[in-house]
């Protein structure tokens, strides 16, 4: 009798390990689902990327005009300041 026992213990153990891999691979197969990403919603995410790239690239470009424009402007003002003080200066 008590070798019965082992084997109905050992039956329903394997039961419940059988029972509960089931539960995960279902929850594992629920977990994919939520997480699957539509091809419409990487589109949009690939789109939304490509527009920060392109504003970051605008913005490193008007960067680079204005430091021009301020190198161009320091040029222009130090030439205009040797101007007045040749014209101040006595000769």
């Amino acid at each position: 009798m008590r070798a019965q026992e082992h084997v109905n213990v050992i039956g329903s153990n394997v039961e419940n390990l059988i029972a509960e891999n089931i539960r995960l691979k279902e929850a594992k197969i629920e977990m994919a689902k939520q997480f699957r990403i539509s091809q419409s919603e990487k589109n949009e995410m690939r789109e939304q990327i490509n527009k920060m790239k392109r504003q970051e690239s605008n913005k490193n470009i008007e960067l680079i005009k204005l430091v021009s424009a301020a190198e161009i402007n320091d040029r222009v003002t130090s030439s205009f300041i040797i101007h007045i003080i040749h014209k101040i200066l006595p000769r």
